[in-house]
Formats: structure tokens, C-alpha cells, sequence
């Protein structure tokens, strides 16, 4: 193996490793920051810009070319970008394209690695960490209502539990409590004597 062999085989496993850095540092909803795309550009080319460059990174990335253990992971973030972004029904496509639109008001540079648009990312990438943790606390809360809303009605039918169950013992009672009270009045009735009347 010639040193020119050797040197190109070492660059390639450079650019692996630097690849896969990047990819890891991106938000994992970021599917443009991913693939390397700048959303802001024609909308028409998009597809083809998606496939291109899934295609070079996926080749780059592939979990049986490169000896990484984070390699599987950055190659699903790759493949996931790719999917979202192919398909133009995508909500999270659509979330993410109007982000950026917001997030870059008039900037319209094609140029991905231009400082305007690094600036672009960054702001995109925070607001959807912020995003992210909305939807957390959300979850969290949505959780806690289900876990109220359940023990709520545990306790409910805990009580009616507690109800039927009375009232079945009430009813079960009921002979003896009638019965006491027959034998009750007879003795009572009994007891009275009658009053004698006096002539005055």
C-alpha cells in the first residue's frame, strides 16, 4: 500500500470522525442542521438537495464503515432528517421550515457555513431546546392529571364499594331489626297496665 493510499484512507477516517461529531452536536430535531441544508434556499430543489446529501453522508456514515460506538446513532439522526425532510406532509418539516423563516426575518444567504446563517442555526437550535422542554413540562403535566384524575376515580368506586356494601348489610339486617322490633313492642305492650278509673 503506496503512502498516498495510506494518507487518503487516514483523511477519510477523518472526516468520518469529524462528521459524526458534527452530527451529534446538532439538536436531534434540527434535520437541516443534520443534512447540511439551508431551509431558507428555493423550495423546489429541496428534495433533491435531501437525497444528495443523505446519500454523501450516509456513505460517510455508515455503522459498518466506521468503528465509532455512537456511529448507529448518528446514522439514524441521518436517516431520520432524511425521512422527514423527503416527505412535504411532514408537520416536524413544516414546524422546522417556519422556524427558520421566523428565526431569520430577511436573511436569505444560500451559503450553509456563511456566519449569518451559523447565527441562524444557533437560534434555531435554542429555541427548539425551549421548545423540547415546553413539551416536557407539558407531558409531566398531562401525566399528573392522569395520575389525579385516576386515583380519583379509584377513590369514588372505592366508596360506592363502600355504599353497596352497607347497603347490603343493611338489607341482610333487615329480618333481625324487625323481628327485634316486633318482639320489642309485645313486651312493651305487655308492661302497660291498665289504669283503674276512679268515681269521684
Amino acid at each position: 500500500m503506496s503512502v498516498e493510499d495510506q494518507l487518503r484512507r487516514k483523511e477519510t477516517e477523518i472526516k468520518r470522525e469529524d462528521e459524526l461529531r458534527r452530527i451529534l452536536a446538532c439538536h436531534s430535531s434540527d434535520y437541516f442542521a443534520i443534512l447540511q441544508i439551508n431551509p431558507l434556499q428555493d423550495g423546489d430543489s429541496l428534495p433533491s438537495l435531501v437525497r444528495k446529501s443523505y446519500r454523501q453522508k450516509s456513505l460517510l456514515l455508515h455503522p459498518d464503515k466506521i468503528q465509532h460506538e455512537d456511529a448507529p446513532r448518528a446514522f439514524d439522526l441521518l436517516k431520520k432528517a432524511e425521512i422527514v425532510l423527503s416527505d412535504p406532509e411532514n408537520k416536524e418539516r413544516g414546524y422546522l421550515i417556519d422556524l427558520y423563516r421566523h428565526v431569520a426575518s430577511d436573511s436569505q444567504e444560500a451559503d450553509y457555513d456563511s456566519p449569518a446563517n451559523a447565527s441562524i442555526r444557533a437560534k434555531v437550535h435554542a429555541a427548539l431546546e425551549l421548545h423540547e422542554k415546553q413539551q416536557e413540562v407539558e407531558k409531566n403535566y398531562q401525566q399528573r392529571q392522569e395520575t389525579q384524575k385516576h386515583s380519583e376515580m379509584e377513590s369514588m368506586a372505592k366508596e360506592r364499594e363502600r355504599k353497596k356494601e352497607w347497603e347490603k348489610a343493611w338489607e341482610s339486617q333487615r329480618e333481625s331489626r324487625v323481628q327485634s322490633w316486633r318482639e320489642f313492642s309485645k313486651v312493651s305492650k305487655k308492661k302497660k297496665k291498665p289504669k283503674k278509673k276512679v268515681l269521684v
